[in-house]
């Protein structure tokens, strides 16, 4: 959670709401980065931005393979995993300030072998908790002791999303052929996550709640105009060519007629 956040008063009360200890870790902001903040064993690079096109409707990607907020929050959720190694813990629980908590996690039934277990209702899932489709969701999640060395691993070069760059090292994803895991970089095959997807939802993330990418309303209303330019430009172009594809058609069809009826004359067969 960010210093001095909003989130934080909400965050508490839905935490005690449900009889949850929690400890606040400060994440890292724009203005942090501006300063040098970094992450030991954590590097970022942009060399290669194929990953994009998976997000090529999002004007963000028109702009910057990743915002400052973005890194920041890989460089948030890379604290909580370095905390966790450090104390020699058997799993963390993490929680964005966003995430509003609707049962208490402690005791929670972690499937054998998974590295990774969301705790939230946004990534698709089969009745055991099998991933069937990309989603989002590191609103809420636990890692093993495993699935935190997986993650630092993965993470030792940070160049998509957080949530993205974690889907695409999942077993799940990169089984079912998804997309986003024919853009992770090579890496040693033990360091592939064994994620899967709590049957019942410990936290949620509410529909109303703005975007961690655009801390401030004036800076989602930019993104949300620019996003419908977008949108209006494709209907525009697919609009235009159904219109104008008769008429091309009716002209190609009489500019041949044309160079027919001119051959005409010479035509003696």
């Amino acid at each position: 959670s960010l210093k001095e956040s909003p989130r934080r008063a909400t965050f508490a009360a839905t935490a005690a709401a449900n009889s949850m200890p929690f400890e606040f870790i400060d994440a890292i902001c724009p203005a942090d980065l501006r300063r040098g903040a970094t992450i030991e064993g954590c590097r970022v690079d942009i060399t290669d931005l194929r990953w994009t096109h998976h997000e090529r409707a999002d004007p963000r990607r028109q702009q910057t393979p990743l915002t400052f907020s973005e890194i920041g929050c890989a460089y948030s959720h890379l604290t909580c995993w370095q905390l966790g190694k450090k104390r020699g813990l058997d799993h963390i629980c993490v929680f964005e300030d966003d995430a509003a908590i609707c049962r208490n996690p402690q005791g929670i039934d972690i499937p054998d072998a998974a590295d990774m277990l969301y705790l939230g209702n946004r990534v698709p899932h089969n009745k055991d908790g099998e991933i069937t489709a990309d989603g989002h969701g590191t609103e809420g999640y636990v890692l093993s002791r495993a699935g935190i060395r997986k993650c630092l691993e993965i993470f030792a070069v940070l160049y998509m999303p957080v949530d993205l760059q974690i889907m695409a090292h999942q077993w799940c994803n990169i089984r079912r052929k998804s997309r986003i895991s024919d853009y992770r970089r090579d890496l040693d095959s033990g360091c592939y996550l064994n994620a899967r997807v709590a049957t019942r939802p410990y936290c949620h993330h509410p529909d109303h709640n703005e975007s961690q990418m655009y801390p401030s309303d004036s800076q989602r209303l930019v993104a949300e105009r620019d996003r419908l330019r977008l949108e209006l430009k494709a209907l525009h172009r697919s609009t235009s060519w159904r219109l104008t594809a008769p008429v091309r058609a009716l002209k190609t069809a009489l500019g041949l007629a044309t160079r027919s009826a001119k051959r005409a004359p010479g035509d003696h067969s």
